[in-house]
C-alpha cells in the first residue's frame, strides 16, 4: 500500500474514549448504529476506548458531529481524530 494511502485512511480512523470498561465491539458497533453511522472497523481495547475506522472523512465528520459529548451509559463520549491521523494531516518534512 503506498504512503498516500495510509495517511488517507488514517484519517478516516477515530478515537473513541470514555467508553464503559465491558464495552465490547458488539456494542460500540450497535451505539454507531443507532446514529446511522456506517463503520469499516472497530478496535475496542482495554482501559475503556476504541478506534473506529470509517469508509471515508465524511463519515468519520459526522460521527464527531453527533457522538461526540454525546452521554452514553452515563458517561460523555470523547470522539475525535485518533492520533494517528492527527500525525498524518500535518507531515513534517525534514531538511538534512
Amino acid at each position: 500500500m503506498s504512503d498516500q494511502l495510509k495517511n488517507v485512511s488514517a484519517m478516516n480512523k477515530l478515537y473513541i474514549g470514555n467508553l464503559p470498561i465491558e464495552a465490547d465491539e458488539s456494542a460500540v458497533r450497535q451505539l454507531f448504529a443507532e446514529h446511522n453511522l456506517t463503520v469499516a472497523d472497530i478496535s475496542v481495547k482495554r482501559g475503556g476506548y476504541a478506534f473506529v475506522d470509517f469508509p471515508d472523512q465524511s463519515a468519520a465528520d459526522r460521527a464527531i458531529d453527533k457522538l461526540h459529548g454525546y452521554s452514553y451509559c452515563g458517561l460523555p463520549l470523547i470522539v475525535e481524530p485518533s492520533p494517528t491521523a492527527r500525525i498524518c494531516r500535518a507531515p513534517v518534512r525534514l531538511n538534512c
